[in-house]
């Protein structure tokens, strides 16, 4: 294990140039050729310092247990040996937490080993099914925040007697920067999953259908000085050189095959590293990938009627969670993924979306699906923007553009009580909230947050005004801000076209185009030769379930 390198420029001329340092923790432990190096696991949230009397983090491993699952069949038995795994994991992480370490500046955590699950036929014969058992050992360890895990990250297994030491050092060794990465709910192993980047990671808040975690990248800057994505790329054990500034594609990894949605995905990470400096990455590691949303789960394809604040987009459906295969079309307009897994895809409209009604297609594994949104509009005026004191002005807060809901949105899904703000039982509402930005020299009438719920019948021709009167405490000039906030049901696709990678022009020859995706490998569509990116194969040649193109003869002759 090692902290990151931190670097700095000399100061002493007798000695110029840079000088790097960081802390190596070795030890040697007793394991078995079967075991894995399986990572740690997050401190669970709220946990407390350990009072004085905690007992004292024992820095070894302990003794192997079994992980038994037992299910009807191999897949429900190794998805509840995934389950049983993970509360074995969840129990050791918190007895480690609750354990002190000695300096008072590391934290305790939990650090373990486990084998490959092997299914078998039960041989209790009177339950029957199938059973699954592997091994797992855990130990309690003082570890600093920034130590790397790099047996974890680097997906390394030592052989026996093999050093820890053999295995390289991250080579990055510049000026980082903080950014975010945002990763979908839902990734599953050995499928695959898009994050994105983001430089600003407050930008994107956490909902049920993506979380966003802290890291740390090489430093670049644009010409005006500001953080920018652009000008890095990103590798994973599957595609290597993304750029950095779009969609990253990965396949999580985990103990064992994908065998139900309850299994979580662990142990991985990416390397970022500058177009300039490919061979000098940072790791950005990835612990553990959030699990899907614990909200009512997507039967069906459906997407949420209003575009929010945050100007992301969300579709639930069953995908193939790979972004850079994923076509996203808004009025007409490709726009990229910003995140996908294979239960859902995100992503940013930005100008490509109107005020009011708006078109959007996923095209998906041959499969195009449209659907609608509406794109609000909120417009603030005052007969006055500068005040003088004790004066007052009145002044209106207008929403547009959601004329044309369908009747069926105006429902809120899992509500079985009444609805907020009077309105029918079930019934979906839109949260207008307008917040007054200068209480310390002005008071707004029905105080400084004002908060509507909205129901159909309030919103007449797709609008909505409020009037309300602003008093100036002290002379000058106020502000006024106002967002909204739909909570309405999901409307399903308007129309479903299979079979075709994307909008072909009527009367267009078609053939088929063999792409070069770097995360997927070859991948095959029906495409006009225009859309073909160099690689039409002609009209007498079509795709084949291998992904790559073949001659279309049909059975019987030519």
């Amino acid at each position: 294990m090692e902290t990151p390198g931190k670097c700095s420029e000399s100061k002493d001329k007798n000695f110029p140039g840079w000088a790097c340092t960081g802390k190596f923790r070795g030890g040697c432990f007793c394991l078995t050729d079967a075991e894995e190096p399986g990572g740690t696991v997050p401190i669970p949230p709220g946990t407390a310092t350990p009072p004085e009397t905690a007992s004292e983090c024992e820095n070894k491993f302990g003794d192997q247990v079994d992980i038994l699952g037992i299910g009807d069949n191999d897949t429900k038995a190794k998805a509840a040996h995934t389950q049983a795994l993970k509360e074995r994991k969840d129990i050791a992480a918190k007895e480690c937490s609750e354990k002190k370490c000695p300096d008072g500046t590391n934290q305790c955590r939990m650090y373990y080993t486990s084998t490959d699950p092997k299914c078998e036929a039960n041989p209790d014969k009177s339950i029957g099914g199938s059973i699954c058992k592997s091994k797992f050992r855990s130990g309690c360890f003082c570890l600093g925040a920034e130590e790397t895990l790099l047996a974890m990250l680097l997906g390394t297994t030592p052989k026996t007697g093999e050093a820890y030491a053999a295995v390289p050092e991250r080579p990055y060794h510049g000026k980082t920067m903080l950014v975010g990465l945002v990763l979908p709910r839902g990734c599953v192993p050995e499928k695959p999953c898009t994050a994105s980047f983001v430089t600003n990671p407050q930008s994107i808040p956490d909902t049920p259908d993506m979380v966003v975690e802290e890291a740390r990248v090489p430093e670049h800057r644009d010409g005006h000085g500001h953080a920018t994505m652009r000008g890095e790329i990103v590798a994973s054990k599957q595609a290597k050189r993304q750029p950095a500034n779009g969609a990253v594609t990965f396949t999580p990894t985990g103990e064992e095959e994908a065998a139900a949605a309850t299994e979580i995905a662990t142990a991985m990470a990416l390397e970022v590293a500058l177009v300039d400096k490919p061979d000098e990455p940072a790791t950005v590691p990835i612990e553990n990938l959030p699990p899907p949303s614990e909200e009512q789960p997507h039967k069906r394809a459906s997407a949420p009627p209003v575009i929010p604040d945050s100007g992301i987009c969300v579709v639930h459906d069953t995908l193939s969670g790979n972004g850079h295969a994923t076509k996203i079309g808004v009025n007409g307009t490709d726009v990229p993924v910003f995140v996908e897994s294979p239960s859902l895809v995100a992503f940013k409209p930005g100008d490509a979306a109107q005020t009011g009604k708006n078109e959007f297609t996923v095209t998906d594994d041959g499969t195009t699906k449209t659907y609608e949104a509406w794109d609000p509009a909120l417009a603030i005026e005052a007969n006055q923007t500068t005040l003088e004191q004790n004066q007052s002005t009145q002044f209106r807060v207008k929403l547009t553009g959601l004329s044309g809901i369908p009747d069926r949105c105006w429902t809120s899904p899992g509500s079985m009580g009444p609805a907020e703000g009077g309105g029918a039982a079930g019934a979906g509402f839109v949260r207008l909230t307008i917040k007054n930005d200068s209480q310390n020299t002005a008071r707004m009438s029905g105080g400084n947050v004002i908060v509507l719920t909205l129901h159909e019948a309030d919103i007449v021709d797709g609008s909505y005004t409020y009037e309300g009167t602003i008093t100036a405490q002290e002379p000058g000039p106020f502000e006024i801000e106002a967002s909204i906030e739909a909570h309405l049901a999901e409307a399903p696709p308007t129309r479903i076209a299979y079979g075709h990678g994307g909008p072909i022009a009527r009367g267009a020859p078609i053939g088929c185009c063999q792409y070069w995706n770097p995360a997927s490998g070859n991948w095959c569509a029906d495409e006009t030769e225009n859309e073909c990116l160099g690689t039409w194969k002609g009209t007498n040649w079509k795709c084949n379930q291998n992904g790559k193109c073949g001659l279309n003869i049909p059975l019987g002759g030519k």
